[in-house]
């Protein structure tokens, strides 16, 4: 079967909307001995609860068990629960019951969680290496990332100048005052004539 087909099944398997003939051929699928490696830990698990069916009590239990209560009544008094709490007790009860008991099975028996993870490397100095090569990677990942950046670097340098315009503008408020003096050196001018006019006739 195709990975694709067996992808999506898991994924709708894992999301709860397969239906029962999507789950057999799912099933199937897995059961293939040429089954793609990145699917074996799906096989476990989806084929590890299939396994495990609830265990039939063998016939004349109940017999046997009723027996033993009938005696273990007579014996001493029984609390009883009235009515509808005595069904929610009970099932209360045999939900954690099931509830312990399926979780000891599911992480003892079906290996999922397997042993603790070991070392990986014997050898320190391969270690080191595989490190080593390992952080290049993403030193060289992270400056392709920052490669756009320089040129954002040159723009602020270049807008940097930009910051002598204000002052510039600041400093020249005072020269404004210049076009004032001009326009009363205009004005005098005719009086400037009559004293050249007034220290030559003096002379």
């Amino acid at each position: 079967m195709e990975r694709k087909i067996i992808k999506n099944l898991l994924e709708k398997y894992y999301e709860g909307s397969t239906s029962t003939e999507e789950e057999n051929i799912l099933k199937e699928a897995l059961r293939q001995d040429d089954l793609p490696g990145a699917f074996l830990p799906d096989r476990e698990v989806i084929l590890g609860l299939e396994a495990q069916k609830l265990v039939e009590p063998s016939e004349g239990f109940e017999a046997r068990l009723e027996k033993t209560v009938r005696k273990a009544a007579g014996a001493r008094p029984v609390f009883r629960l009235p009515g509808r709490r005595m069904i929610y007790a009970a099932a209360s009860a045999a939900a954690i019951i099931v509830v312990l008991v399926s979780g000891y099975f599911l992480l003892h028996t079906s290996g999922i969680f397997g042993p603790a993870p070991a070392d990986t490397f014997d050898d320190p100095q391969l270690a080191w290496e595989e490190t080593k090569s390992t952080l290049m990677l993403v030193s060289e990942m992270m400056n392709k990332g920052t490669a756009p950046l320089e040129s954002l670097t040159e723009w602020h340098e270049q807008t940097r100048e930009l910051r002598y315009v204000g002052t510039l503008s600041t400093a020249m408020e005072p020269l404004s005052t210049v076009n004032t003096v001009n326009e009363v050196q205009e004005a005098l001018k005719p009086i400037g004539k009559f004293e050249m006019i007034r220290k030559i006739l003096h002379q």
